[in-house]
């Protein structure tokens, strides 16, 4: 399977704004029995620092769908199509060992209600390709090919720089996920984000995480620092010999988010039956929707869970509403619902075929489903229902949208899709469906699958 390298730039937000005064700043502290040394300390840490927080990232081995992203040929690069975002959260995972004694614990940081432990939150950012010789928004990427992820405004209106919080408390880890849903869909608990989706098949859930925790040691201090944080940065790209290299610009010292595909993709397509091959053709049967039906579409990502085994995790909402799935075309520009996308199901050149090699198939379009995974662990069954609608001509080659049709309506057909080898529909694979349409005279469909099979690994750029 394919994989993908970018590199995020990420810029950063201030808890208060820089046109306040200390005092205040100050007097919007609760007072929590602390004094007025700690308060104006809190206030310090909260604000930005030098180091602008930069992510590299590198998506394993759950190949990209066609659509929503899709990367340029030969190449890993790709961009976020127009209007749509990843959503990024920076969130506390540990105390650093030098931060004061009011900073809480591990055990008890709450990214609802700690000071600076959801340092991003739910932030917007769209990817970018940045050129081999052009200016680089990452310090020491020029000569590079590669995406960036640049952040935006909470209301799209511009982009936006965010950078690590100047007070070294806490080490955090990121947390990135597409497509990027509003404030009313994403919850934040103390130690869990969950993301909320109605899906309708053409989303393509991806998520991934950079981990921190690793340390460097301050030179001066001895202090072990943790990653991320912004003397973390600082101590990576100053003081560490990384490959036997001092003083490493920002592009080589990144963290990195390998990102997951969380649903599974079907590819349908149409084959006339071989012996029904002329007749078909005849009466220009075509295909003019195709749905499956009676889908979970309510799901619930958990985008981060610092306390559980949950991080990743895409689950069928409880009592989640069904509803049938819309089969599109696979560029993703349109439905699948009116004529000028309707499919032919055998051409001219079918009925000429003197065997079954010279039959065609017709992609018809995808759906992007939940797992068989997670249809078992909500207690469903984790087979699938397509249901095909079908038109023909009639005697004078009229089809049903033309004036004067006088043909016959061709019933509907539903078939159950067959399970591949191993018994499921798996995360970030693509299975090929292909539908075989038998005569009108006894309108029957049977479906044979075609697994994506073993994965086509495309090498990361390297980041040196």
């Amino acid at each position: 399977m394919k994989k993908y390298l970018f590199i995020f730039g990420l810029v950063g937000t201030a808890l208060f704004t820089a046109c306040s005064s200390a005092d205040d700043l100050v007097a919007d502290i609760p007072s929590q029995g602390l004094s007025e040394e700690e308060k104006a300390m809190i206030i310090e840490a909260g604000q930005d620092s030098d180091v602008p927080i930069t992510l590299g990232t590198v998506a394993n081995s759950r190949a990209m769908t066609r659509t929503p992203i899709e990367p340029e040929t030969g190449t890993t690069l790709f961009t976020t199509p127009a209007n749509q975002y990843l959503g990024v959260f920076c969130l506390a995972q540990g105390k650093q060992a030098g931060a004061p004694s009011i900073v809480p614990d591990d055990g008890n940081i709450l990214w609802n209600s700690s000071d600076y432990a959801m340092w991003l939150n739910n932030i917007p950012a769209k990817v970018l390709k940045h050129n081999a010789g052009d200016a680089s928004p990452i310090t020491g990427g020029d000569a590079q090919n590669y995406s960036y992820v640049q952040f935006m405004k909470d209301d799209f209106s511009g982009t936006k720089f965010y950078y690590y919080p100047f007070g070294n408390w806490y080490y955090y880890d990121f947390y990135a996920y597409y497509p990027r849903q509003a404030s009313g869909n994403v919850w934040v608990g103390q130690g869990r984000v969950v993301v909320s989706y109605t899906i309708t098949g053409k989303e393509d859930i991806i998520w991934a995480r950079a981990i921190g925790g690793t340390s460097v040691t301050d030179p001066v201090t001895s202090n072990s620092v943790k990653s991320y944080s912004a003397k973390y940065m600082r101590l990576s790209k100053e003081d560490l010999d990384r490959n036997g290299s001092p003083d490493h610009t920002e592009f080589e010292v990144v963290p990195g988010l390998a990102f997951d595909h969380k649903l599974t993709q079907f590819v349908f397509s149409v084959k006339p039956h071989f012996k029904d091959r002329v007749e078909l053709n005849t009466k220009g049967y075509r295909v003019t929707k195709m749905e499956v039906i009676d889908v979970y579409n309510q799901l619930e990502l958990y985008a981060a869970d610092k306390t559980g085994g949950d991080h990743g995790a895409l689950k069928i909402k409880n009592l989640s509403t069904t509803d049938s799935i819309l089969v599109r075309n696979t560029d993703g520009s349109a439905d699948l619902d009116d004529t000028p996308d309707s499919v032919i199901v055998a051409t001219n050149g079918d009925a000429a075929a003197t065997d079954v090699a010279g039959i065609t198939t017709k992609e018809i379009g995808y759906a992007l489903l939940p797992t068989s995974d997670m249809l078992t662990a909500a207690g469903y069954t984790n087979q699938y229902m397509v249901s095909i609608e079908m038109d023909q001509k009639d005697e004078a080659g009229r089809y049903p949208e033309d004036d004067g049709y006088s043909g016959n309506d061709v019933p509907n057909t539903v078939v159950t899709l067959p399970l591949p080898t191993g018994g499921k529909y798996e995360a970030g694979k693509k299975y090929n469906i292909t539908l075989e349409i038998y005569s009108p005279t006894n309108i029957q469909a049977t479906a044979t699958l075609a697994g994506w099979g073993d994965p086509v690994v495309i090498p990361a750029i390297p980041v040196e």
